[in-house]
């Protein structure tokens, strides 16, 4: 295999990866079912620091703030 055909080969290679990773991004991104901007957030269920469980619709018509935090 000459050096031509080896650039050829590793360009086309290349592409198809960045192609398949664009596919692949637009599926997790991409959900059934999206949430209206000023619409009613889906139900959830968080355990508390306390570990008592705690439902979104607990607190409904009240404002609620979520802040998630990771680390790592």
């Amino acid at each position: 295999m000459n050096i031509i055909d080896f650039r050829k080969t590793s360009l086309l290679t290349v592409a198809v990866l960045i192609l398949i990773y664009c596919i692949s991004c637009s599926k997790i991104t991409s959900s059934d079912d999206p949430a209206d901007v000023g619409g009613t957030a889906p139900g959830f269920t968080l355990e508390s620091l306390d570990g008592s469980q705690v439902k979104l619709e607990d607190f409904s018509g009240k404002v609620v703030l979520l802040f998630f935090f990771g680390d790592g």
